[in-house]
């Protein structure tokens, strides 16, 4: 009777799989947060076959309970179109800056972390901000 133990060079204990696509796009999620972003606005063409994977997947994940945590004032819009245009997202900032992500040949971790390293720029950028306020 087996006991299911995972061994081989390719598994680390508490850790998982080695370079798993899976794995890595979660690590990457795991640090997203919306407390700098007023409104993200999502468009694909479903009928693009491979094109609107990724743009998908990082949808479905942006929109959980944890991430929407962070900010409940960011509405997170969903536009789903038929006239054959490559995926894209647009991201708009509480200090009115907005972000264009042309998605069309990026995998979903990548999104995901060009999206953590834009948002974490806009939040240094509110703590610096904060922080002469107060030295006033």
């Amino acid at each position: 009777m087996s006991r299911g133990y995972k061994y081989g060079i390719r598994y680390i204990p508490r850790i998982g799989k080695l370079n798993d696509p899976d794995t890595s796009f979660y690590r990457a999620m795991r640090g997203v947060q919306l407390t700098q972003v007023s409104k993200v606005e999502m468009m694909f063409d479903p009928f693009t076959g491979k094109q609107a994977e990724s743009i998908r997947s990082f949808a479905f994940h942006l929109d959980t309970h944890k991430i929407r945590q962070t900010n409940f004032k960011c509405s997170v819009k969903l536009n789903v179109v038929c006239d054959r245009s490559e995926p894209s997202m647009q991201v708009k900032f509480n200090n009115g800056d907005n972000a264009l992500f042309k998605t069309q040949n990026l995998t979903a971790q990548e999104i995901a972390e060009e999206f953590k390293v834009l948002c974490g720029i806009y939040e240094r950028k509110a703590a610096e901000e904060e922080s002469k306020k107060k030295r006033r």
